[in-house]
């Protein structure tokens, strides 16, 4: 991977769109750093949907972060990119190590600095577009507008001001909501927008200087947007289409439920969000079902037989998933799928893939078995002494059974037989843990709410 070094040669390079490129006509550069000025569309905020259109339109914020790369024998990131606004003109100033004597130089840059994961050469770039996003006023979350420039291509490293005009990977959507049937004391919190089968957000790797042709390499079907808006919502997803016959399912969640709202594209229609355009749709909630609730244990006495349960990671939108395999008494990792917390509360698990498991009484008093089923088959979550993963079992035996505390006011759980189940990053698993010990990255026990 490639290893921020000292700043050396300082190379200035400016990002202009084509929908909103106007002249040049200042730029000052000096003996080692070239700045460069363009201006931009007058928009107050760096990313405006003018619906009017096909194409958003565009303008620089007052703070923007990018990546700009530099391609020779190697792959080299600036070790630092400065922007600035000065009366709607971006400076955009990257620094490199002077790197003389190579056959080709070329450069790239990526806006934002958060879409850029890693990349190992110019023509294999990891890039992502965010499952969560947050919309903002009257448009998309600007750090999802994934964006490339167009490749430079120099004998030498620049030492005037360079152009570079960018292209838009991300479709950009104009949601119209209607027939949301809510309390006047209800606010809505989160849209989710999922498509059935389809790669709509996630990570892709992609060649700069063909940056559409794009692969993915870890994608979601489902795209999720926090707003308060009951009416139009704007967000971005990886360019799709969705044809007759495709299923697609709107989740609003508000502070007192969710609800879901599932459709079928018609015969002789389709939906198709192309990179770099507005794909404007209504959705009606009219007919939408109320989701299932499940709220946060903050006090495990209170839990009892028959509760069914999914453990969650306490700071991060992320659940417990299904076993890798279901091989009985093998060391086992649990998936992580992504979950949106609303308060205490959490909406809409049915699709999520979360293990939903029953509390079934233990072997030992006061401990808990968890029972999960997968094709019409029972299992039980059970642990060893070591450090290697959790374990499933057919039966209740002595490590299934679970005592379950609740550590913090926030709801932070220990589920503990010599171990104590701990979120990680990719996996949920199991680690020992000892008296006066640390959980870090705890869990939470959120049970799901009869009425």
């Amino acid at each position: 991977m490639m290893k921020h070094v000292v700043n050396i040669l300082t190379l200035a390079l400016v990002v202009v769109l084509v929908a909103c490129q106007k002249d040049v006509n200042e730029y000052n550069t000096t003996t080692d750093e070239v700045t460069i000025t363009f201006v931009a569309e007058p928009e107050a905020t760096r990313t405006t949907v003018d619906t009017s259109g096909d194409t958003p339109r565009f303008s620089w914020d007052e703070d923007e972060k990018f990546v700009v790369l530099e391609q020779t024998d190697k792959l080299a990131e600036a070790t630092s990119v400065v922007y600035a606004n000065v009366d709607g003109k971006a400076n955009i100033t990257a620094t490199f190590n002077l790197n003389k004597g190579k056959d080709l130089y070329r450069y790239a840059t990526i806006y934002p600095e958060s879409g850029f994961v890693e990349a190992e050469d110019i023509s294999a770039v990891k890039l992502r577009l965010p499952v969560n996003q947050t919309m903002a006023a009257e448009s998309y979350d600007p750090t999802a507008d994934l964006m490339v420039s167009k490749v430079v291509e120099k004998d030498a490293q620049p030492t005037t001001a360079q152009m570079l005009q960018f292209t838009r990977l991300a479709a950009v959507v104009k949601m119209s909501i209607v027939g949301l049937n809510i309390a006047a004391d209800e606010e809505v919190i989160s849209v989710k927008f999922s498509a059935e089968g389809k790669d709509i957000a996630g990570t892709i790797s992609a060649d700069l200087a063909e940056p559409h042709n794009f692969t993915v390499v870890e994608g979601e079907s489902s795209v999720s947007v926090m707003t308060t808006s009951q009416n139009e919502v704007y967000f971005t997803l990886l360019p799709t289409t969705l044809v007759a016959g495709d299923k697609y399912t709107v989740t609003v969640t508000t502070t007192e439920n969710s609800y879901v709202k599932s459709g079928v594209v018609p015969e002789d229609r389709s939906l198709i969000f192309a990179a770099g355009m507005v794909t404007r749709f209504g959705v009606d909630m009219s007919s939408a079902v109320k989701s299932e609730k499940w709220e946060i244990v903050k006090d495990s006495s209170t839990l009892t037989v028959g509760d069914e349960v999914i453990i969650v990671a306490l700071n991060a939108d992320k659940a417990m998933g299904h076993p890798h395999n279901t091989n009985v008494n093998s060391n086992e990792y649990y998936n992580v799928v992504n979950i949106v917390k609303s308060g205490d509360a959490i909406y809409d698990i049915a699709d999520s893939g979360a293990l939903i498991l029953t509390l079934e009484k233990g072997k030992s008093d006061g401990t808990f078995a968890f029972k999960f089923n997968i094709d019409s088959d029972d299992y039980y979550l059970s642990t060893t002494t070591s450090q290697e993963g959790l374990r499933i079992a057919t039966s209740i035996k002595g490590n299934t059974s679970f005592t379950v505390s609740i550590d913090s006011a926030d709801g932070g759980a220990t589920i503990q037989s010599y171990k104590v189940v701990k979120f990680d990053s990719t996996i949920f698993t199991a680690y020992p843990v000892s008296d006066g010990s640390t959980v870090e990255n705890a869990v939470a026990i959120y049970r799901k709410v009869v009425n």
